[in-house]
């Protein structure tokens, strides 16, 4: 992710303490931006550096969801999150906030889990709910690469844009139509 406010990346920083104390675990933050410096003073003053990489960018993200158990987005607002497409793909399940279009990708309890933004304790029972259930993380993992074979494949995202360019075209030739039969 980018390093930006809109990631909420300080609320998953805030939220480790909480996971550390019932499990143990890594936190890799993938990416690069205008936040790092402050995310890395935030990671030292909750006593958590430790627990936390900065990997920087990657150019083969896909080498590295592969590694992760649980890939958490706890974005503010977000456009679409194709990250979560790549880590569905991946069979990797998902902790992420409940924002923009995110709803319509992540299934909360059969994807992955949902969670409200700005919520630190909310995103850490999310994180713990799956680092501390394997069967769980397995069954979100499948059940999202099913639902990306299903749902945002090429193939599936290209026929039904052109269904709405044909409806829209649809639209206006009916549209020509009214306002030719009007006109005369």
């Amino acid at each position: 992710a980018r390093l930006t406010k809109q990631k909420g990346l300080d609320y998953l920083l805030r939220a480790l303490p909480v996971v550390l104390c019932e499990a143990s675990c890594h936190l890799y933050l993938i990416g690069d931006g205008e936040e790092k410096d402050n995310l890395y003073q935030l990671a030292d003053r909750l006593g958590i550096q430790d627990s936390v990489s900065f990997v920087g960018f990657q150019q083969d993200i896909e080498a590295w969801i592969s590694s992760l158990d649980v890939l958490v987005l706890p974005s503010l607002w977000e456009g679409f999150g194709l990250v979560l497409l790549e880590a569905m793909a991946l069979k990797k399940p998902i902790v992420a906030t409940r924002v923009g279009p995110i709803p319509e990708v992540v299934i909360d309890g059969e994807t992955g889990l949902l969670v409200p933004p700005q919520n630190p304790d909310a995103l850490a029972y999310g994180i713990l709910e799956l680092v501390k259930n394997l069967d769980l993380r397995v069954t979100m993992g499948n059940a999202g690469y099913q639902r990306v074979l299903s749902k945002f494949t090429i193939d599936k995202m290209v026929k039904d844009t052109l269904k709405i360019y044909e409806g829209c075209m649809e639209q206006q030739a009916n549209s020509d139509n009214i306002f030719k039969h009007h006109v005369r």
